[in-house]
């Protein structure tokens, strides 16, 4: 839900690969020196006292998607205590259907109460991730709440198959013929946390948002480029949201992130991200109607998400970022990390 700001100097049925369940890697496993580094730099520099997450690049704000960035990473870093306050910080923004309000302004609290879906999968995915590696039924029982709510509150479908949508308002509609207008955002569709959810929710959903999912991510892929956009709604044919750039961005640069950390090595969209990333200082966004791109390179968290790519696609021995000094970026490496992590691949 959040909305990225540039950086200053800023088919067919495809083969599921059956990846592991990453659900029991973090602390039975020795964590990597240089992702412990990360998150104890990523705390210092984006975490309060109080368990908050601060967006450095959208006015100082805390948001669901960020704090699901630190319970990820504190548990995977077996950082429990830092965990704990930032869940305790993240029940401020819980909604009466267990999802959570998107956006937190110091001074003014709770700005809107509608849930961004991302936010809600990082937050449930550590949660049961906790549940399990800390042997914590309160963390799973939290976990499960969660997962029940974004498949009642946020799957929907469409011509196209099943898909969340970004949030329980503003994404669906019908048109005056009475035709169901739907939009989704592809970068939220966090594969891996899927199939945890799965063993936790015995429904068939998250298989098929699985499914659905990178069959889109197959052909809705435009311009030179090939790659899929930040937005798209769901019309037929399928098309770029309007309300949004026309671009591969800030927000799609988190598709190659889960195609990668999923397993699905050989995805077109993946190939089409490691051929445009295949060098450091790729542009930050591509426009997919023109050829338009950005005259300033990708932040080191997109940087991070091409090493794992490349890593996928042709096999670059990858090797871990640092951070920077702006959230977003931060948080991508911090992800891409895990990823790895996660992968056996640092």
């Amino acid at each position: 839900m959040t909305q990225r700001r540039a950086f200053v100097g800023k088919v067919g049925l495809l083969c599921l690969m059956q990846a592991p369940h990453f659900a029991s890697h973090a602390a039975s496993s020795p964590i990597p020196e240089s992702l412990s580094r990360n998150w104890s730099g990523f705390a210092r520099s984006f975490v309060t006292s109080d368990g908050r997450v601060i967006d450095t690049g959208n006015q100082q704000i805390t948001h669901s998607e960020g704090l699901g960035v630190a319970l990820l990473a504190s548990l995977v870093c077996n950082d429990r205590p830092r965990f704990n306050q930032v869940f305790e910080f993240a029940r401020v923004l819980k909604r009466p259907d267990e999802l959570f309000s998107w956006k937190w302004v110091p001074g003014t609290g709770i700005a809107d109460r509608n849930n961004a879906t991302d936010g809600d999968i990082y937050i449930a995915w550590a949660l049961l991730r906790a549940g399990e590696e800390w042997k914590d039924a309160e963390f799973t029982r939290q976990a499960a709440l969660i997962v029940r709510g974004m498949r009642t509150r946020l799957a929907v479908n469409s011509p196209h198959g099943k898909f969340l949508l970004p949030g329980v308002d503003g994404f669906s509609s019908r048109d005056p013929s009475g035709n169901s207008r739907i939009v989704v955002n592809p970068s939220y569709w966090a594969f891996p946390a899927y199939r945890a959810f799965q063993s936790l929710d015995s429904n068939p959903l998250w298989n098929d948002l699985e499914k659905d999912g990178l069959n889109l991510l197959a052909s809705a892929r435009f311009g030179r480029p090939g790659l899929p956009p930040d937005w798209l709604s769901l019309d037929d044919p399928i098309v770029q949201w309007k309300e949004r750039p026309a671009r591969f961005g800030y927000e799609a640069i988190r598709i190659p992130l889960f195609l990668s950390w999923s397993g699905n090595h050989g995805h077109p969209a993946l190939k089409a991200f490691a051929q445009f990333a295949a060098k450091p200082g790729f542009p930050a966004w591509a426009s997919l109607t023109g050829n338009d791109k950005a005259d300033y390179a990708a932040p080191i968290g997109f940087e991070a998400v091409a090493r794992l790519a490349r890593h996928s696609v042709v096999g670059e021995k990858f090797r871990m970022t640092g951070l920077d000094n702006d959230y977003y970026s931060s948080s991508l490496a911090l992800l891409a990390g895990i990823a790895a992590s996660d992968l056996g691949w640092v």
